[in-house]
């Protein structure tokens, strides 16, 4: 319920949700907003069939605001993608890079200050034959903020890519090696937790040559914990 009023008072504070539509025929598709940029881009403009094409899409709010993580925190909206793919065509998840903690009016949130890109993966049908059209569009929604203001945003992106060998676009290889890097790992022994006291104490064990001098939990379900609580490393 909190959520969805300061959803509602986000969408008070603005006459109209911004839109845009972009289309292209290469290896990415953008659109700038007033209060941000959206950008879809690929890592093959000529899929291959049978195999999985990785898509991105990249939120780079303007100066001074923020988009929102997959759990946004105690205020926020997390971004919302509709796609429009061949038939027998699927995308996974959005994957998200790893967020930063927002504090305002007692409120903590998990956002993005800067260039984000979620990656999602497409299964390419193994029916499809080469040379053929394999148009993507998707309808993406996303909420940003700055310290006083919220602002929805929507944009609908299209890609117009051919049905071929699979290789990779150079002119996106670095933007895709940027964005897995970003992404959260898994570390190599099981993690644990235990409730003592109100508290929730978090046991990992990372590889020595891991020289932690700080750590933030983020929980992807929302409402587990208390977003705002101090975090302490030993």
């Amino acid at each position: 319920m909190y959520k969805l009023c300061l959803a509602l008072l986000a969408l008070a504070l603005t006459t109209a949700t911004e839109a845009a539509t972009q289309a292209a025929t290469q290896a990415a598709a953008s659109a700038q907003l007033d209060r941000s940029r959206i950008e879809l881009i690929t890592e093959s403009a000529m899929p291959a069939p049978g195999k999985s094409l990785a898509l991105g899409i990249v939120i780079t709010p303007n100066p001074d605001w923020h988009s929102y993580w997959q759990n946004p925190g105690d205020s926020g909206v997390e971004t919302r993608a509709e796609w429009t793919l061949p038939g027998g065509a699927t995308a996974s998840p959005l994957r998200y890079p790893a967020p930063e903690r927002f504090e305002v009016a007692g409120l903590t949130s998990f956002v993005f200050g800067h260039a984000a890109t979620l990656l999602t993966d497409i299964a390419i049908p193994a029916s499809m034959k080469p040379g053929s059209a394999f148009p993507v569009s998707i309808k993406v929604n996303w909420l940003v903020c700055d310290p006083s203001l919220c602002v929805p945003q929507s944009a609908t992106l299209d890609l117009r890519l051919t049905i071929g060998n699979g290789a990779p676009d150079p002119e996106t290889a670095s933007d895709f090696a940027d964005a897995r890097a970003a992404l959260p790992k898994l570390l190599p022994a099981p993690v644990t937790y235990a409730v003592s006291n109100g508290r929730v104490i978090i046991a990992a064990a990372v590889p020595d040559a891991v020289k932690a001098r700080s750590a933030t939990f983020f929980p992807i379900t929302e409402f587990v914990t208390d977003y705002g609580a101090p975090q302490q490393l030993s």
